[in-house]
């Protein structure tokens, strides 16, 4: 996955305790290492917050941001 490339969540993620984010959040993959892809969101409910999720959740729950403007 390219370092700063934009993707769409195209269904929400949580935790046993919080909300990560949304349907709709925008993030930048910020780096992608050892079976971990780091992001950052960039609008919605995760905007200014930085988090790591092995590449499945990536896979199931977000889209390349170009297929969908």
């Amino acid at each position: 996955m390219n370092k700063g490339k934009n993707l769409i969540a195209i269904k929400g993620y949580a935790s046993e305790e919080n909300v990560v984010f949304l349907q709709g959040d925008v993030v930048t993959v910020l780096a992608t290492e050892e079976g971990w892809v780091d992001l950052v969101g960039v609008r919605g409910w995760c905007a200014g917050i930085e988090m790591s999720f092995a590449p499945k959740v990536i896979a199931e729950c977000f889209a390349s941001i170009e297929d969908w403007v």
